[in-house]
Formats: C-alpha cells, structure tokens, sequence
C-alpha cells in the first residue's frame, strides 16, 4: 500500500496580513492619535502674545535694502556682440580635360528586298 497524501491548501496569499499584525496596527493607531490629541490640547492651552494693529516692527536694514533693489527695474542686457566672419575662400575647381566623344556610326539601312 502506498501512503495517503494529504491534500491542502493556503488561501492566505503572500501579502495579506494576519490578526495579529492587525490588532498591532489599531494599537500603534490608537497611541499615535492619543499623542496628537494631547499635543493640539497644550498648544491651545498656551497663552498667545497680543499684537497691536498699529503698532509696526522695525525691519531689519538688510531686508529694507533687499527690497529696494527688488523694485528698481534690472538693468537692459548689453548688446550682443557681433562677430564677423571670415569671408570663405572660393574653392578652387581643377579643370580636368573632358575627353571628345567618339562620333557613332550610323547604322546603314537595310536594303529592301526587290519582288
């Protein structure tokens, strides 16, 4: 007698995640949002420095100086500078002798056959 092979099959496929890996996820979810929620509490909590709307801060001398040169129009481009080309040499054609043609011989005609 031959041995029985058992016969399974996983349907879990390479990428799907298993509980376990689920429950960690929402646990590590919960913490992350448990800290934001504390961090929005004490940033709404602390006291904000009142400004007076006639009141105007002084800009530093740099900056004043930055964006005046910003406002002045840049300066035009300089003209090109065009360069001449030296003219080109003509080339110089060689002459070669251009050998007469041979004049053909005329065919002669035929002599028509007499009857």
């Amino acid at each position: 007698m031959s041995q029985p092979i058992a016969l399974y099959r996983i349907y879990d496929l390479p990428w799907s995640t298993g509980a376990e890996q689920e429950a960690r996820f929402r646990r590590l979810l919960g913490y992350c949002v448990a800290a934001v929620l504390v961090l929005v509490l004490i940033l709404a909590w602390l006291p904000v420095p009142k400004q007076s709307p006639t009141e105007a801060r002084e800009i530093p001398k740099r900056l004043a100086r930055l964006v005046i040169e910003r406002q002045q129009p840049p300066p035009p481009p300089p003209p090109p500078v065009v360069k001449e080309a030296p003219p080109e040499p003509e080339p110089v054609v060689q002459e070669q002798p251009v050998p007469k043609p041979v004049p053909k011989e005329a065919p002669k005609p035929e002599p028509e056959p007499q009857p």
